[in-house]
């Protein structure tokens, strides 16, 4: 998932304060403030990886039909799963990329990692971290 890592780098360059793992810790003394060229240059990050996530989405698609066709034709007992999670996260990332322009002009720190900021988006609050992150800081 190319565009999913190069919105966690933009993301990472952008924050001050490191990944959601290093700022939920700080008390809001401590944290620094992010400056208005960071917020600029991951603005137009967050924008070109819109139109690469649409591509990679479409090219995900293509690959689980090709694998579930082949799925078919054969007597390969796997059902094509590695598609369906390539399909399934090459979206997330659309939304994640839309997300992230949306919110960047307002936000001091963001998620840096995808499974924290779906999760975020899905408990209705993106511009908070969710109360129990998702899996280990990775970089």
């Amino acid at each position: 998932m190319f565009t999913c890592s190069f919105i966690r780098q933009v993301t990472l360059s952008r924050n001050p304060n490191g990944s959601e793992y290093d700022f939920s810790k700080l008390s809001f003394k401590e944290k620094a403030a992010v400056s208005l060229s960071r917020v600029a240059l991951a603005e137009v990050g967050y924008i070109i990886a819109i139109p690469f996530a649409v591509v990679e989405t479409a090219l995900s698609a293509i690959g689980l039909l090709f694998s579930f066709v082949n799925w078919l034709v054969t007597d390969d007992n796997e059902y094509p799963n590695l598609s369906m999670e390539s399909l399934v996260n090459s979206s997330c990332c659309i939304v994640w990329a839309l997300s992230n322009a949306l919110i960047n002009p307002f936000a001091n720190d963001m998620i840096v990692h995808a499974d924290n900021a779906w999760k975020s988006l899905l408990e209705g609050s993106p511009f908070n971290v969710p109360k129990d992150l998702v899996g280990n800081p990775r970089y």
